[in-house]
């Protein structure tokens, strides 16, 4: 405990001087409370841009594999065109 409560008891109004209860003391807890709640709103938004960012993630990968099976069946429509092109001048 500090100086305040040791005169007199608990009741003893606090010194507005004391580093534990004095006026200043309660300014920087109110600033560090105040600094911890906007580090928190921060954080807060920074998570919320994350998810975002993972769910936008998840949509181009999904979009990938739907252009990566379209390339692939469009390169074998063309393998099977140039193998037509070539019997048919082999043949012809």
């Amino acid at each position: 405990m500090c100086d305040c409560y040791k005169i007199g008891g608990p009741w003893i109004a606090e010194d507005p001087d004391c580093p534990e209860h004095g006026i200043l003391a309660r300014r920087e807890r109110e600033e560090e409370q105040k600094q911890i709640e906007s580090y928190l709103s921060i954080i807060h938004s920074l998570d919320d841009e994350l998810t975002f960012y993972k769910k936008r993630l998840s949509q181009l990968e999904s979009a990938c594999k739907i252009y990566q099976k379209v390339i692939g069946e469009y390169e074998v429509l063309l393998e099977k065109r140039s193998d037509t092109n070539v019997s048919e001048t082999s043949n012809g």
